[in-house]
């Protein structure tokens, strides 16, 4: 169910607020729930390739290295030293990129604007159950308005510290 705050527009929902900034403030936040939930993916689909590659190559090296001690085949020690690079290399990636960081940053991101989403539809929803004790007046939206942007400033600061840190990785 819709709650009463909310309406159907063109298959989606939006808000229908008499302040249409604050109409503009939620689809803003929607808008970069959905980013950082794609970021989110992507990380999480470049983390699960690299250390499932990562993994697997250790196995065969592994693997390779145990025939080749009965064995003695120099073609077979070549082989496990190539895989045992491919191995490293996936390593470097997980390291250089930090997915993992990233994917963390993300969901964290997701959850705080959430969270905001959440604050602004139940007070929009309290003005409508009881309007003549709870009103929502522009220096609310203004304060939800800066907890919006700190939320997107830490985002941002987060992804720049990442930054430095993967390039200092080169």
């Amino acid at each position: 169910m819709i709650p009463k705050c909310l309406v159907r527009k063109r298959g989606k929902v939006v808000s229908a607020h008499h302040y249409s900034s604050l109409n503009k403030l939620i689809v803003e936040i929607e808008n970069r729930r959905n980013d950082f939930n794609g970021k989110r993916r992507k990380n999480q689909r470049s983390y699960n390739l690299t250390s499932k590659g990562q993994i697997i190559a250790s196995s065969i090296t592994t693997f390779l290295i145990a025939i080749n001690v009965e064995l003695d085949i120099s073609f077979i020690a070549f082989l496990a030293i190539g895989v045992s690079a491919l191995s490293s290399v996936f390593g470097s990636f997980l390291a250089k990129y930090m997915y993992s960081e990233r994917l963390a940053h993300n969901i964290q991101t997701v959850c705080a604007l959430s969270e905001l989403k959440f604050n602004i539809e139940m007070d929009m929803e309290k003005e409508m159950d009881d309007p003549d004790n709870h009103r929502i007046t522009m220096e609310v939206i203004d304060e939800f308005k800066d907890r919006y942007q700190n939320i997107l400033d830490q985002a941002n600061s987060e992804w720049q510290k990442n930054l430095k840190i993967s390039r200092k990785k080169k």
